[in-house]
């Protein structure tokens, strides 16, 4: 008899899981070729739990019993918007990625680009974009003018959930909600919850943690899943507006050194690379009820350099993270600065410069000093190594949560890390990694910063609520 009860017991929560799970429709131009797409599926399926059907839009119309299937339905810009006309009253909710379905859903009487505005969205710091505790907004990137779309003349019944100050006109928007029952632009009302946002034209810029977050609330918001436990158990940071970074190597003599900041560099030219990287504005990062899980330094490495005579094709080394011992004089030069003559002095540590010029400051020591300009115990370390790592890899660093989180509210800006060469397995090893640095932003291939954060309180408790009074709708 136990054993029945037992059998029954997780039968139900088997099937409780399954329909908390769900599947959504995900409408493509092509099965067989999703291309760029792939992201979005994976997304849907590795961090919001569910399954993905993928419909060709040539089929919308012969496909039948949405409601009974589906939890939602999410339509790629690359699907053709008349095919989709025929989704209108369904009573399931809808995510409209497509530039050109604002009349087919109601939302909107116009679609059009308005140029220049992709990156005035990430460039304003104005943290209430998307969630007023993120210190970053969402990352547009303006794209020969067919990035960031806008719907106008927007139904009587739409919402709002942020906008740019420079919006084109009052009455427009890049993300609109309908909420079901609300009034369409024909006066009609909705039948279930409709969404449109218009930055995903290509997904792979879009690959930062705040505009993934923008996609899962739409996605859950229309699936009415608002307290499912990816969007209620983890929060993110990303930073590069925050992050000032540089590197430095020795020039002339062993205790001269020239700073730099165009880019960031790891590995060696004729002698050891170090690079810094320091967090400028701390304070604006914090999530209350969240502790950090990880912070993540992700260095995609777009150009390599290959020195020595003749120039080496070698390289196997360890770079280690250290937590830097704060200064008060500790900054980087300015954007695109740097070199020999340098006008502005770099001190980056407690009591060694990286400068040189006219009157270089001369270190004690190439590799700086553990315990009085960085701290002794190692936070991450990567096996650098050619030809392994090259153009298109990248140089990973998953620095501890408790490191992010003890510099909250800390307004010194001085909180950073120090990444160095810290063993050498192959003596010829002489090759240059460059990245771009954060002020580069618009690339793709960015150095990107960012933090998870998952809940401190006890499970169940105020965690679960709707994502319209937590952010996506201020």
């Amino acid at each position: 008899m136990m054993r029945k009860k037992i059998r029954i017991i997780i039968a139900m929560l088997m099937l409780y899981q399954s329909l908390i799970a769900g599947d959504v429709a995900f409408i493509v131009a092509d099965t067989t070729n999703i291309g760029s797409d792939t992201m979005f599926v994976n997304r849907i399926e590795g961090k919001l739990g569910y399954g993905v059907r993928l419909i060709d839009d040539d089929a919308v119309d012969t496909f039948s019993n949405w409601s009974g299937n589906f939890m939602g339905i999410i339509i790629s810009d690359l699907a053709y918007s008349a095919n989709v006309a025929s989704l209108r009253d369904t009573s399931i909710g809808i995510f409209t990625m497509d530039r050109y379905t604002e009349t087919e859903f109601g939302l909107a009487n116009s679609d059009y680009r308005p140029g220049g505005h992709g990156r005035r969205l990430v460039n304003n710091r104005n943290v209430k974009y998307l969630c007023s505790t993120e210190a970053d907004t969402i990352f547009p990137y303006q794209y020969d003018n067919q990035y960031l779309y806008y719907y106008g003349d927007l139904a009587a019944g739409a919402v709002v959930p942020f906008n740019t100050p420079d919006f084109v006109s009052r009455d427009t928007a890049c993300v609109i909600l309908l909420d079901r029952d609300s009034v369409t632009v024909d006066g009609d009302s909705a039948r279930a919850r409709r969404a449109f946002c218009g930055i995903f034209r290509i997904p792979e810029i879009m690959d930062y943690c705040h505009s993934w977050r923008l996609f899962d609330r739409l996605t859950t918001w229309v699936c009415e899943d608002t307290t499912n436990d990816w969007i209620t158990g983890y929060e993110c940071w990303n930073g590069h507006l925050e992050i000032d970074a540089c590197w430095c190597e020795m020039t002339t003599a062993q205790n001269d050194s020239a700073t730099y900041n165009t880019e960031f560099r790891f590995g060696y030219d004729l002698d050891d690379i170090i690079s810094f990287w320091r967090l400028i504005s701390p304070e604006r990062k914090g999530h209350g009820g969240f502790a950090c899980d990880s912070l993540q330094l992700l260095f995609p490495i777009f150009a390599l350099g290959f020195n020595g005579a003749p120039p080496d094709t070698i390289m196997d080394v360890r770079y280690t993270a250290y937590k830097i011992i704060k200064d008060e004089k500790w900054h980087g030069p300015p954007p695109d600065a740097g070199g020999d003559p340098y006008e502005l002095d770099s001190t980056w540590v407690t009591r060694w410069d990286c400068v040189s010029g006219s009157s270089p400051v001369p270190w004690a020591t190439l590799d700086l000093r553990a315990g009085i300009d960085y701290d002794v115990s190692a936070l991450d370390t990567f096996r650098l190594s050619y030809p392994e790592d090259s153009i298109g890899d990248i140089i990973r660093f998953n620095i501890p949560g408790p490191v992010f989180d003890s510099w909250a509210g800390d307004t010194s800006n001085n909180n950073g890390l120090v990444l160095k060469v810290t063993a050498v397995y192959d003596s010829l090893s002489n090759i240059e990694y460059s990245v771009h640095s954060p002020i580069e932003n618009a690339l793709s291939n960015s150095m990107r910063i960012q933090a998870w954060f998952s809940p401190v309180e006890e499970p169940g408790v105020g965690l679960k609520s709707n994502v319209i009074g937590t952010g996506l709708i201020e």
